[in-house]
């Protein structure tokens, strides 16, 4: 390979400096363009080839055997268990929409808001006011008409 290379060298410098090799002489004396063949892989060709044979000269045989044993998993199902959670009608509802569902409400259709306001001022809540607007106890008559003993207006 070394060889090539030389006498490549050599043909390159006869042309450009107009020297004669065994009676040649160029033409002319400039090359646009020189293509070099890529030695490494001759080289590595050639090495590959040596290598080659000497092993074949000193050549013994040896096996090798990768065994792979593989083991089967078993597919084993899994049992999946869904749980439903059944809820009582009275807390999935909020007839009086106070925010406090019918289970825990002790009184589903008044608003809890009414059991502790008082309009009239009377200290009644709005929720148990027999007359809105009024007041309860203003209007209790102490009047026995028919004398049974018993006031009239709690007869």
């Amino acid at each position: 390979m070394k060889k090539y290379l030389l006498l490549l060298l050599l043909i390159v410098s006869s042309l450009v400096s107009n020297i004669t090799i065994d009676n040649y002489s160029p033409n002319y004396t400039t090359i646009d363009k020189v293509y070099a063949e890529d030695d490494e892989e001759e080289d590595e060709d050639e090495d590959e080839r040596e290598r080659g044979e000497d092993d074949e000269d000193n050549e013994v045989e040896e096996w090798t055997e990768v065994v792979q044993l593989l083991q089967a998993e078993p597919d084993i199902p899994e049992q999946v268990v869904n749980y439903i959670t059944v809820v009582d009608s009275g807390y999935d509802r909020d007839s009086d929409k106070d925010g406090l569902v019918d289970a825990l409400d002790p009184n589903p259709s008044i608003l809890e808001k009414e059991l502790f306001t008082d309009d009239d001022g009377d200290s009644v809540p709005n929720a148990l006011d027999q007359k809105p607007g009024e007041d309860d106890f203003s209007l209790v008559d102490f009047e026995d008409l028919n004398t049974n003993g018993i006031l009239d207006n709690l007869e």
